[in-house]
């Protein structure tokens, strides 16, 4: 699977050299895409060299919208784990940090589908789910969960 995934990324990568190659421009204009990689560079590649800045602006937008919400989301996760780590969590405080992180996480899910309706409407791309996640060669795949130091007795 990682051989296929590297495989199609060699692949997109030298159609985006090529194509930046042969139109002598540089690739600025597709650079920080997001879910741009595979099947979403051709519809990308079909627009406009404006056209290409405004999505990329578009994607700029949208990661400074998110960005104070994910930060909020794992501040919110660190508190979870370190009430975890104490020898008597509050189980009160724990369900309230769990539901605070929940609600941030619909907030950055509906800023997400509100940039890809935004972007469908703008430029006729659909990205599907993969737009705005940052999802490409392999991340997080292929790590599980290690050996640990097991149970502690």
């Amino acid at each position: 699977m990682m051989k296929k995934i590297l495989i199609i990324g060699t692949i997109a990568s030298s159609m985006a050299f090529a194509k930046g190659f042969n139109n002598n421009h540089n690739m600025t204009t597709v650079q920080g895409m997001g879910g741009t990689q595979g099947k979403n560079y051709s519809q990308v590649a079909n627009l406009t060299e404006a056209q290409q800045k405004d999505l990329t602006d578009l994607k700029a937008k949208h990661q400074k919208a998110i960005a104070p919400l994910m930060l909020d989301k794992q501040e919110k996760e660190l508190a979870i784990k370190k009430e975890l780590l104490a020898d008597k969590p509050n189980w009160t405080k724990v369900e309230s940090l769990v539901k605070d992180k929940e609600s941030l996480e619909s907030k950055v899910e509906l800023q997400m589908l509100k940039n890809r309706a935004e972007v469908k409407e703008k430029f006729g791309l659909d990205f599907g789910n993969d737009f705005g996640k940052g999802h490409g060669m392999g991340h997080g795949m292929g790590h599980g969960m290690g050996q640990g130091k097991g149970f502690k007795k």
